[in-house]
């Protein structure tokens, strides 16, 4: 069962959650199970009401849990721009030795500008 028909059924638990309105935006907003309503919220200058939303999309994660998504993120991304790097200056290896073997009288200048892939 979705969130979306949860809350319908009046079965959400109290919390905050993203929600979608009719117009397509979304944004944060809580859910109340004492007032069984989600409340209407002010985001960026948009008024939202309960009756423009269409979907309650997810859970906001706590701190704890977006601060170590943030941490994986920067890790996976630190790898991956490492490996993207490797194979940058492999492709620019070869160029260069392509460059000097097609055109001899550059290696002086390939060695002052692209020494360190020769």
């Amino acid at each position: 069962m979705t969130l979306t028909e949860q809350w319908k059924k009046g079965e959400l638990p109290a919390g905050y959650y993203y929600v979608k309105n009719e117009f397509g935006n979304i944004f944060p907003t809580d859910y109340s199970e004492d007032y069984d309503c989600i409340s209407d919220v002010v985001i960026k200058d948009f008024w939202t009401e309960v009756s423009d939303i269409v979907e309650i999309i997810d859970k906001v994660p706590s701190y704890e849990d977006w601060k170590f998504a943030q941490e994986q993120l920067h890790k996976e991304g630190t790898w991956y721009t490492e490996r993207a790097f490797k194979n940058v200056r492999k492709a620019v290896r070869e160029l260069a030795k392509l460059v000097l073997k097609l055109s001899p009288e550059r290696k002086e200048w390939l060695e002052k500008h692209y020494g360190e892939y020769l």
